[in-house]
Formats: C-alpha cells, structure tokens, sequence
C-alpha cells in the first residue's frame, strides 16, 4: 500500500470510530483512556506505554494524543515503543511530549507503514547547560547559567564547548573542551557552575559555554522497519541523537524541525547529529525541513564499512569495523549484495561486484553499496549547526535547500576510514542551492561543498584512479564562504556548471574559490566569481573547463 492510500483509510476509519467509556475501541486509541494527563502536571510514562501496548495487541490503525502537554518523567527505556505493527497513524493533534529522562521518545522495530504526526517533543530537565564565562584561568572556568538552566546536580559531562549568541553556533574560536579532560566541576555557588580540566584552555570572560552532558539515548530510534513517515513532528532536544535509524527502508519526513522554537534562547538541539540514517534502502525523502542547533552533523547517510580478513570473496570474509567488533550475520554481505572493495592506503575504489564473485585483499575495506537510499533532500533549511550540515556517500539529490553559518563544510561526500562510514561517492546530484557563512571553524583546505576521498583533511590523499563518480554539482550560490566554495578531488564524470561564486577565505585573495584535482572526464563551465576567483586545477584529464566569467585558472 502506497503512503497516500494509508493516509486514505486512516482518515476515513477514524471518521468511523468511537470510543466507549470503558475505553473499549474500534480502530482508535487514546492515550487519556489509559490516564495520560494532558495539563502535563501528572507523570504519564505509564499510560503512554500502555496505549502503545494497546495499539500493538489489538486491530488498532490510529494511535491519538488529545491537544496538550504530556509528562514522560519516569522512562527507563522508552516512552512510546511499537514492534511488529503494520499500519498505524500516530497522532499528536500538536501535543508536547516532555521527557524527563534519559530514554527513548519513540522506538520502532520490526514495523511497516506508520505514520507519526504533529508532535512536540522536548526534555526537562535539558541534556546540556549554557551560561557565560565570569571568571577563568587556566585550566578551569566558573559559567554563571542562563535563566532557565538551573540544575540540581551535575552529570556526566561530555564536551564544554565555547558559543556565540549571535550565530546560535559553535564559535569561530573553534574553543572545545572534552568531558574526558575535565577532572572536577561542582557549584562555587548558586547557579555557578565551576569546571576543573586538563587543558591550558582559558575561554575569555564573557564568553558564551554550553555544557554538554553525557546520554545514553536518542530521541527517536527505528529499526527493521519500513514505509515509515513523519509529518509536522518538532524535535527540540535529545541526549544523543534526535533519529537514528538503522536497516530500514523507504523512509519520509515532511516539514519535521530539529531546533529552536520562536522566542527560545537555547544554542543546542540534539548533543549529536540530528538525523543518522545507516544501512538502510528503498527510498529516502526530506522535504521542507529545518534542521538547526545539532552538537554534530545534522544529516548523516551511511553504510558501514569494514576490515575484512581471510577473505576468499566478500560474503566469506571476517569482517571487523574496529580491533574486537566483528560484523554479526545479519550485517554481513549476502551473495547477491552489491560489494565495493576500498584500498586502506588511499581509500580508492580496488573493484566492484557482486559479494560471492568479489576477490577482496586482506585488511581491504568493504562496503555494501546497495544499503544506501535513494535520497532526495529538497526545499530544506539548515540555519547553522556544529559540524555539517549534510554528510553522505551515494545516490543523493540535495536540491533548492538553504545552508547557513555550519561550523564545516555544509555538504561533505565522502567515506570514512576512522568511523567506517561509506560507501564511495557516486550518483549525486547537489543543485539550485543557496550556501552562506559555511566553514568558518576551520581552514582545511575544503570547500563549502566538498567531495573528497576520506572525511578527515589530515588522512586525504588524491588518486588517481577516482574515489567518486557521476556528481553534478549545478546551479548553486555560494557566498561569504570562509574557505573555498567548492572542492572535488579524485572524481570520474564530473559535471561543474553554472554556479555563482562570491566571497571565498572571509575575503582574504591569493586562496582558490574552486578546487579540483584528480578529476577525470569532466566539464567545468559558465559558473562565475565576484569578486575575481582562481580556479585550482591539479593532475585532471579528460576535463573541459571553459567560459567561467571572473576566474583564473591555476594549474
């Protein structure tokens, strides 16, 4: 059943349904038939996990919060977790979901065809803090808290992180201090909080902190699933991840928000990346999203990677993505499964083939292409976050979104050798974009748009024989870029053309605009700089690079 015929029959047999007192139901159920409190004054874990478990046991298509705000204070695990349904409409009617704990908000598992829609969902307490810096030294710093962030006690912490309130941002002066380095924090008095560390870090007085604590779980988790859709659901916090979503399939998100609501003073969303998508396939949609305040990428699509050992071909291999964690069967490639090897050295693509007629070196690195989707990101914003704001392999459109102020690269494309994350890049198309104030934590030498051989600037090294292919890069602008604009290395059949360049390196001339190197059967054309650009072109073959108004190119 196609999405728009679910959508159908829930409206319509929702039309139909009637609960009775007794809170017997046809079709639907309620969360206040089972005591949920809706003013949001009683804790209401408890019902909240019965109507799921309601929903999950009887012939249940819709699943409804009546308007109001709900209390999850007391989740040990999750709040609202579905396993093995098939078809059903999660209906927030514009509800708060307040959680009040480090668990889930919603786990799925093992489920087909679910809708979830017009919900809030947020945390109080809040996984972090922010304040102002009002006294340092080195090797510690007093931050006088925000109103509003008052805490009891002190968690675990995970990074104390210098802000600026005007970008709601990591701040330029790229100041970060790992919770591991931190040896003592308590309160010198109330609503001071003093932070001892193992670093000669001395952050200026004045300077905006958020204080990120330690979770243990994601806002959303989805597993095993598919045809999975979120319409209108606002994700304001999360301890880890706002959606992580692992082997599912054709998946929908239609005008979500990960963020700040209008009048909040908050600088952070979710303490890691806002949406995590691995080994999944079918289709991938998000349309006219907001993504904004993540503490790491705010959209990461991936496939895991892995070392393989005693590998006649791919499906036979030992597979480990790090000393000791060995792939489980599930993950493992299946024979028919279509298998990359990646050479460890440089990270360029060996072979390609199908798992059972690969021959894979030992130690190479293996990656199942086929669990990534087709993904189109489209008519998005992305107002700024930590890290990127899109991170991916393969098979992506990213068309008519709006990136500003991300701390890196707002679209990295790329594999991973340190996260064993790929695949290889290849059938993307990045299109009628609008790019600003991107890469400003950093000078690696890497555009606002960036397709490269490995994620991290210091583990690069263009081949020649090409890590990506097939990437359109069409139609963009891109401007107050505080590093190049674009950068492509090591790619086969790239097309560079028409995109508006403006201000590269915050202003700073003698740097290129545009990076290429180690491109093969290329065209670069009609794309324009103002001010005056270079265009750096290294080792490239087969590339044509005409008409491109107010460049220099260099070689």
């Amino acid at each position: 059943m196609d999405r728009r015929e679910f959508l159908k029959r829930a409206v319509a047999s929702s039309a139909a349904m009637a609960i009775s007192a007794a809170g017997a139901v046809q079709g639907t159920v309620s969360v206040t038939d089972f005591g949920a409190d809706p003013r949001g004054q009683a804790d209401s874990t408890s019902a909240v996990r019965s109507a799921a478990q309601a929903a999950m046991q009887r012939n249940i298509k819709r699943l409804v919060f009546p308007r109001g705000t709900y209390r999850v204070a007391s989740a040990s695990a999750f709040a609202l977790g579905i396993t093995g349904k098939n078809e059903l409409e999660i209906d927030g009617n514009s509800s708060r979901l307040v959680m009040g704990a480090d668990a889930l908000a919603i786990m799925m598992d093992k489920c087909s065809h679910i809708l979830v829609r017009d919900l809030i969902i947020d945390w109080f307490p809040l996984p972090f803090v922010q304040g102002t810096v009002s006294s340092s030294g080195i090797g510690w710093c007093e931050i006088t808290l925000d109103p509003g962030f008052s805490i009891q006690s002190i968690p675990s912490i995970l990074s104390v992180d210098a802000y600026s309130r005007s970008l709601r941002n990591f701040d330029p002066m790229n100041l970060s201090i790992p919770g591991a380095a931190v040896f003592n924090s308590s309160f010198s008095k109330p609503g001071v909080l003093r932070i001892m560390y193992k670093s000669l870090a001395m952050p200026p007085k004045g300077t905006p902190m958020v204080v990120r604590f330690h979770g243990g779980h994601d806002a959303i988790r989805i597993t095993n699933s598919d045809n999975i859709t979120f319409s209108n659901v606002h994700l304001l916090a999360s301890p880890m991840m706002g959606y992580n979503i692992a082997t599912s399939s054709n998946l929908q998100f239609e005008s979500i928000s990960i963020g700040f609501e209008t009048g909040s003073t908050r600088l952070l969303s979710t303490n890691a990346d806002g949406m995590h998508i691995t080994n999944c396939s079918g289709t991938l949609n998000v349309e006219n999203c907001i993504f904004q305040g993540m503490g790491d990428d705010a959209i990461n699509i991936n496939a895991t990677m892995w070392r393989a050992h005693h590998a006649p071909t791919a499906n036979q291999a030992m597979l480990f993505r790090a000393p000791g964690i060995q792939a489980n069967a599930e993950l493992k490639p299946k024979s028919n499964d279509d298998v990359e090897v990646l050479d460890p050295k440089d990270m360029h693509v060996i072979a390609h083939a199908q798992a059972d007629r690969i021959p894979v070196p030992e130690d190479a690195i293996i990656a199942v292409a086929n669990r990534i989707p087709q993904t189109r990101i489209t008519g998005c914003k992305f107002p700024g976050n930590r890290s990127r704001a899109v991170l991916g392999h393969a098979n992506m459109t990213i068309q008519r979104n709006e990136f500003n102020n991300t701390s890196l690269a707002a679209v990295l494309l790329a594999p991973d050798s340190y996260w064993m994350e790929g695949p290889a890049t290849e059938n993307i198309v990045i299109d009628s974009n609008s790019f600003s104030g991107c890469h400003y934590a950093s000078n690696a030498e890497e555009g606002t748009i960036a397709i490269d051989v490995e994620q991290t600037a210091s583990r690069r090294k263009a081949v020649s024989l090409g890590e990506g292919r097939n990437v359109s890069i069409t139609n963009n602008s891109l401007t107050q870029c505080h590093t190049a604009a674009i950068s492509c290395r090591s790619v086969d059949k790239l097309v560079l053309e028409g995109n508006q360049i403006g201000v590269t390196w915050n202003g700073n001339a003698g740097r290129p605009a545009i990076i290429l190197e180690e491109i093969t059967n290329g065209s670069v054309t009609r794309n324009s700089a103002s001010p005056h650009g270079m265009l750096s072109v290294r080792q490239c073959s087969s590339t044509s690079i005409s008409n491109n108004p107010g460049f220099t190119v260099s070689s």
